[in-house]
């Protein structure tokens, strides 16, 4: 029980008991006495900041951090500073654990942080830390530029409930105000969550150092160790950068966030995450990907129900402003500091030197050792090796041996079956020698099978047949997709084997053409046929026998179209033909073959912009349009491809029927890039709003779009509009070759309807000068603003701003009035004058 405990302050405010003494003072639970509410009270020493001027920079250094209202920071609601020097801030109490004590009952429980817990934490830290950065003083309207400074797991606050809050926020950055001695830098934060630019040179921190530091704490938590454990591993990043970005890659995070890491902890500072809202983006990116049910606040909760309340609660609530202080235990012979795990851990200061020289040969402890000594292999290793090599080859001569006889008896094995089925010339040599007597038989085409009386013989066409018993026999020649043929095969006892009814041919003994027949077909129907340059008395689709080997000249004619020709069959390679044929080869069929001539359509191009290239991907060719700028294109599916230079590359799938339409239509898009200025101003983009983007009544914009901006549009003339606040509407047209469209924008002014009437007949007063003057200054010159009409009314344009508006009429008292007036309003103003006499 402290002097303090059971005291009120300003009438509002109860301490009822101490929870911990920190960097900064000491830390009380409390209660609102008139919103009889708990809070936490942090009581200042005046001693840790030092003379008085530095205490009121104190004080208005938490009155900015009063100023955040964000549901991630920790709200401030009172200052109160007493006779005796004490100042006390009066803030939110959070019931729930710092990210610090969480990951260390994670470590002694032997698990690890869930990687999509760790990214929401830092995700809703990033949200915290932009709003501080950008967020606005509402009476200056500057920004507060405010950092953190102490970014790490201590002043990470999880709530019971799942929340996530920032404590000491831009607390501890008074001390950057301090004046220091004999050129020295003094940093406010934990070495273990510094940046190298902060340690290495003093540089003055800013939000980017933030994002560093919150990079350190993202790795901890999917690993559940810190990377910085002293002051020479800090030393090294900033010093071996290229080591440093490989020591923090590990290949057990998931890719996004391995590259999240890389980022935040990039040592060159220009290099890193250049805001807080850039990182949460790729955090929230790689959330949308995971696949399991629920909602994160959930799973944090359920974490520290499992982990954190499991032991006994202490006696009142943890406090909000928990600092961890980081504790120097031992140092090892490498100057790698040692850090106890202790609960409570104090704030570091550490003084540098302005000209004192980091460490070198220094190592990053718990990841990779720096280290640029070759690996040189040594002679005890090199010896076994060519042990192993020299027995190998003793053994390999036996195998040599093997090798040799074996292929011996494969090449005699060979012989003996060469010998058999007559392979070669040595083999045909060596049966008809052996053997007889023998028929040669050819085939068109060849190799077809042959079945003597049922049996079915080796070997297919051509093909000679030996040792058959003297007799007649029935022979078959099959071959797939043709009739078979079906021979008496007569063998005397003396003479030649012969077939009855068949002469030998000039080669071989024998040879045999198959018959077939080809379905002929066309795309449309009802073609002519012409066969060898004979026209048939048949239209497709027909059926056409055909001995294999005859000429096979096809041609097809239908009014219309261009007529069909150069294609032919063979009977040894089958089908020639071109583009406008597509052949089949039928199986199981009793046609061998499937010919279908397609006729080609002549189509009208209409491209924008003209004398593009036409390309056939299907076919991989370029069409050469024709006198007329017409294509001609088999009827069918195809696949357009249409190129220009510094235009868009467009790909059309066409289906040309015989009563589709025979034009082609394409626009190529090119890119177009629009910027809108102030006329009166600079050449610099306003971010004006593209609301309306139209050709020939169509409508080219799906939303609106925010100047500068590049849009990929078809060549052709648009009618494009632009506005802005404070900016009139402007319409420009946008033609079909345009590539950089810049809108000249005029600034808007508002319209004033000033009417002077007789104040004691309420009558209006005609013909009265009303001038103006800008701002509140009477000694500037007047500008004359209207002349009022018979209704007594003038009427008149301003741009934005403040002004003192004056009626002169003769007769008549002056009269002077103020108005404030805004771009694109419109504002009455009423003069009742008073006769002068």
């Amino acid at each position: 029980m402290t002097p303090f405990d059971n005291t009120i302050l300003d009438n509002k405010y109860e301490i009822v008991h101490e929870i911990k003494r920190g960097g900064f003072g000491i830390v009380y639970f409390g209660l609102d006495k008139r919103l009889n509410k708990p809070i936490a009270i942090k009581k200042i020493v005046p001693e840790l900041v030092g003379e008085e001027n530095f205490l009121e920079m104190f004080h208005e250094e938490a009155l900015n951090v009063a100023k955040l209202n964000h549901n991630n920071i920790v709200h401030i609601y009172d200052l109160k500073k007493t006779t005796d020097g004490h100042l006390y801030i009066i803030m939110e109490y959070i019931d729930g654990y710092d990210l610090e004590r969480i990951l260390r009952s994670l470590r002694k429980a032997g698990q690890k942080m869930s990687p999509y817990l760790a990214a929401y934490i830092i995700a809703e830290v990033c949200v915290a830390l932009d709003y501080a950065n950008q967020r606005l003083d509402t009476l200056t309207n500057k920004p507060l530029n405010l950092v953190h400074q102490d970014v790490s797991p201590s002043n990470i606050m999880i709530t019971r409930h799942g929340g996530v809050k920032l404590i000491d926020f831009g607390i501890s950055s008074v001390k950057l105000h301090q004046k220091t001695e004999k050129k020295s830098t003094k940093l406010r934060g934990k070495i273990p969550y510094m940046a190298p630019e902060q340690l290495i040179r003093g540089n003055i921190p800013d939000h980017r150092t933030d994002l560093f530091s919150l990079g350190l704490v993202l790795y901890e938590a999917l690993s559940g160790q810190r990377i910085f454990n002293s002051r020479e591993d800090v030393y090294a990043a900033g010093k071996n950068a290229r080591m440093f970005k490989k020591a923090v890659k590990d290949p057990s995070f998931p890719q996004p966030l391995d590259k999240i890491i890389s980022n935040a902890l990039e040592p060159d500072i220009r290099q890193r995450y250049q805001s807080a809202n850039r990182m949460h983006f790729d955090l929230v990116n790689y959330l949308r990907s995971r696949k399991e049910s629920g909602e994160m606040v959930d799973y944090l909760v359920a974490l520290i129900h499992q982990y954190c309340d499991r032991k006994k609660r202490p006696q009142g609530p943890p406090a909000t402003p928990i600092e961890l202080t980081l504790e120097k235990t031992s140092t090892n012979t490498s100057g790698t500091s040692k850090w106890s795990e202790i609960e409570i851990i104090e704030e570091t200061e550490v003084n540098i030197p302005a000209k004192q020289k980091s460490p070198t040969n220094t190592k990053i402890t718990n990841k990779t050792v720096y280290t640029t000594d070759p690996v040189v292999e040594s002679d005890e290793y090199i010896r076994p090796v060519i042990d192993v090599i020299r027995a190998s080859v003793r053994d390999n001569k036996n195998k040599i041996l093997q090798y040799c006889f074996g292929f011996i008896l494969i090449l005699f094995v060979f012989g003996m079956l060469d010998t058999i089925n007559g392979w070669t010339r040595t083999g045909a040599w060596m049966r008809d020698l052996l053997f007889s007597p023998t028929i040669e038989i050819a085939t068109i085409p060849d190799k077809a099978e042959f079945y003597l009386d049922g049996r079915k013989l080796a070997g297919k066409s051509p093909i000679e047949i030996a040792n058959i018993s003297p007799g007649v026999h029935q022979l078959e020649i099959v071959r797939e997709g043709f009739k078979s043929i079906k021979k008496s095969l007569f063998v005397p006892l003396e003479g030649k084997v012969q077939i009855q009814g068949e002469e030998k041919d000039g080669g071989p003994d024998y040879l045999f053409r198959f018959v077939t027949e080809v379905k002929i077909n066309s795309n449309p129907q009802g073609a002519h046929v012409y066969l060898n340059g004979v026209r048939l008395n048949q239209k497709t689709p027909c059926t056409i026998k055909w001995e294999a080997g005859t000429p096979f000249a096809l041609e097809l004619e239908r009014p219309g179209f261009n007529r069909l020709t150069d294609f032919s069959l063979n009977g040894s390679n089958g089908a020639k033909s071109r583009r406008h044929w597509e052949v089949k080869v039928l199986k199981n069929e009793d046609a061998k073959y499937s010919v279908n001539g397609i006729f080609e359509k002549r189509m009208v191009l209409e491209t924008r912009p003209r004398d593009v290239e036409i390309y056939d991907l299907k076919s991989n060719r370029r069409l050469i349009p024709e006198p007329g700028n017409t294509i001609l294109l088999a009827l069918g599916s195809h696949k357009l491809e249409f190129r220009k230079a510094s235009f868009i590359s467009k790909k059309l799938d066409l289906n040309i029927t015989e009563n589709s339409s025979n034009k082609i239509i394409a626009a190529l898009s090119r890119n177009v890039r629009f910027t809108a200025t102030s006329a009166s101003g600079h050449n610099v983009d306003i971010g004006a709003n593209l609301i309306s983007l139209k050709s020939s009544s169509r409508e080219f914009l799906k939303r609106r779009e925010k100047t500068p901006l590049t849009l990929a549009l078809p060549a052709y003339t648009y009618k494009a509009v632009f506005t802005k606040a404070g900016y009139q509407r402007t319409e420009i047209t946008v033609g079909p070759n345009s590539r950089n469209v810049t809108v000249r924008m005029k600034v808007a002014k508002a319209v004033v309807d000033v009417t002077v009437l007789d104040a004691l007949s309420g009558q209006p007063i005609s013909g009265v000068d009303i001038y103006y003057i800008p701002g509140n200054n009477l000694n500037a010159p007047q500008s004359p603003f209207a002349k009022t009409d018979l209704k007594g009314r003038g009427l008149g344009q301003l741009p934005s701003g403040k002004y003192l508006f004056t009626v002169n009429y003769r007769g008549f008292r002056p009269l002077t009035r103020n108005l404030l007036v805004r771009a694109g309003e419109s504002y009455a103003l009423v003069f009742k004058i008073y006769p002068s006499h």
